[in-house]
């Protein structure tokens, strides 16, 4: 009798191990097409941009990418030029922010436009585009 009941117990694992195997491969089935949806989806949204530059600059950025990527490592060229675009968008959102709140031209009292505060080139609130320009 034992035998029988080992013979059942052994089917009873191998059937126990078959699902858990259909399981997991129904799950990676399923992880594959998200990725592929997903990828699909990425590179419908995605454009492509190529840049020149010296190989001072180059060096400059590689450098950059490993130091500020910290103890994970160096960042990807990718990552780290998105990083830069995104901190720059914040701070001309708040360039932008800071001009609304400036108000109206003293002068004039027209609303200050996006650019540059002040209504002509000999008003004394004109501030200098300059100012927007990357630093």
């Amino acid at each position: 009798m034992d035998a029988d009941v080992q013979a059942d117990l052994a089917g009873a694992v191998a059937d126990k191990a078959a699902a858990q195997a259909a399981l997991v491969k129904k799950r990676a089935d399923q992880n594959r097409r998200k990725k592929r949806s997903r990828d699909k989806l990425k590179a419908a949204q995605q454009v492509e941009h190529r840049f020149l530059c010296s190989e001072a600059e180059a060096a400059r950025i590689v450098e950059l990418r490993t130091v500020r990527g910290g103890i994970d490592g160096p960042y990807e060229l990718t990552e780290y030029l998105l990083t830069l675009v995104r901190r720059d968008w914040e701070a001309w959102q708040a360039q932008q922010a800071a001009l609304l709140e400036a108000g109206p031209c003293a002068r004039c009292a027209k609303r200050c436009r996006a650019a540059v505060r002040g209504c002509i080139k000999g008003c004394p609130t004109v501030t200098t585009p300059r100012a927007l320009l990357l630093s």
